[in-house]
């Protein structure tokens, strides 16, 4: 038997570009009450924002709710009420989610997969994970999704991966785990005893260490599991 797990924001789904677009339509909302002095520099900041408040989330130091209220906060350089920052996230919160997109080859690849069980192993809400993946048309294309909400501790924490070959009755060492972090992706799933291949994408930078198994793009994805 063998198992793939995916990583799911900026694997499968274009997670920077839509959180690109609807920061940019953000802006021009509340262009005037942010500390930013231009779109590039707000988008800059509002990205900064998301990934130090959004790793809180992952830490447990905070819930999905506030570390969106922080970000509002601090894009704007002053403390909101909670209903204030809630509203003010929501119209940011439909422009991400209308832009959210698959890659184009994330279908190909899940078309050729030759494997016993796919799963999407993701650090994020479930609610919104799930979503994403319905909004995406991809939610048939898994036999489960394993959140980290839902577990109760995030990648590259060895346990969350563990726990998916148990639900695929599969060792460890017959899986493979694909994402863009090299942290949290390959380094959890190869401490974990699975196989880790770090996806990097046109535009990124490839590692140094030439034993880390990358691939350009999920279309060379399954001649390695057949391999």
């Amino acid at each position: 038997m063998t198992a793939v797990f995916f990583d799911l924001d900026n694997t499968l789904v274009d997670h920077s570009g839509a959180e690109h677009a609807a920061s940019t339509l953000f802006y021009e909302v509340i262009a005037d009450r942010t500390t930013a002095s231009s779109l590039e520099e707000f988008v800059h900041l509002w990205t900064r924002a998301q990934d130090r408040h959004f790793d809180r989330y992952v830490a447990g130091e905070i819930s999905f709710q506030e570390q969106r209220r922080e970000r509002i906060s601090e894009v704007l350089g002053t403390k909101h009420s909670e209903a204030d920052a809630d509203d003010l996230f929501s119209i940011y919160l439909g422009h991400y989610e209308d832009s959210w997109r698959a890659y184009p080859d994330v279908l190909p690849c899940l078309e050729s997969l030759c494997a016993d069980h796919v799963t999407v192993i993701t650090n994020g809400d479930a609610a919104q994970q799930r979503k994403k993946l319905r909004r995406t048309g991809l939610a048939d294309r898994f036999d489960e999704v394993i959140t980290s909400a839902d577990f109760g501790c995030s990648k590259p924490d060895p346990r969350i991966f563990l726990y998916a070959c148990e639900r695929a009755a599969i060792n460890p060492s017959d899986a493979i785990h694909i994402g863009d972090s090299l942290t949290v992706d390959y380094r959890g799933a190869c401490a974990a005893g699975l196989r880790g291949v770090l996806l990097v994408r046109e535009g990124s930078t490839m590692p140094a260490d030439p034993s880390i198994t990358t691939v350009r793009g999920l279309n060379e994805l399954p001649s390695l599991v057949g391999g």
